[in-house]
């Protein structure tokens, strides 16, 4: 006969690759016996290995303008995906964004988006910080969103507008980094596209 039963781990925080887990049997009643440990066999596939856990990272992550045009307002849209759980007022810090003409300001609006492009829900606080020497703009995440924070696999979105600069420049090397309150995400770069 083959028994299985299920139970549920919460997974570390930082990464670790499968340890060895055995298996031993003891019996009870009139006649009691023992079965020795034995290491019981994994999945080929890593991810599949009992508390594998990857290194928190972004799975996905691109930003798309839409107008390439000197002193124009350019409205970018950010797509990320990321393989960890980010928490409500988790940050999210777009950096290499160099060279526009928008000044300073601590409330530059943000609006989430779904997948497929309309507004969505507030999974993004609307008011953000922007920093143009630096060429920063740090979003945080809704502390309040129906899902109180993300899920890790999900795709998710928002645009925010800056004005192009006067003078002509190359695309800028865009990177984006989580800090999700539970675990860092690494920076990854921005996949750049026009709209």
């Amino acid at each position: 006969t083959l028994y299985v039963f299920r139970f549920t781990l919460i997974n570390p925080v930082r990464a670790q690759t499968a340890r060895q887990v055995q298996v031993s049997l003891k019996s009870g009643g009139r006649c009691p016996w023992n079965l020795s440990a034995c290491v019981m066999d994994v999945p080929a596939l890593a991810e599949l290995q009992p508390i594998t856990v990857f290194c928190p990272r972004f799975v996905y992550a691109t930003v798309v303008q839409s107008t390439p045009f000197p002193c124009e307002l350019n409205t970018l849209t950010v797509s990320f995906s990321t393989n960890i759980w980010l928490a409500p007022l988790a940050s999210i810090t777009l950096s290499g964004l160099l060279g526009s003409g928008t000044v300073d300001t601590p409330v530059i609006q943000v609006i989430s988006q779904s997948k497929d492009g309309a507004s969505a829900s507030n999974t993004f606080v609307s008011n953000s910080i922007w920093t143009r020497q630096e060429g920063v703009l740090v979003v945080a995440l809704n502390g309040n969103t129906v899902t109180a924070g993300t899920n890790a696999g999900s795709v998710y979105a928002f645009q925010f507008t800056l004005r192009n600069p006067a003078s002509a420049q190359i695309g800028q090397s865009v990177t984006s980094s989580s800090d999700g309150l539970t675990s860092r995400v690494a920076s990854s770069p921005l996949v750049p596209g026009v709209a």
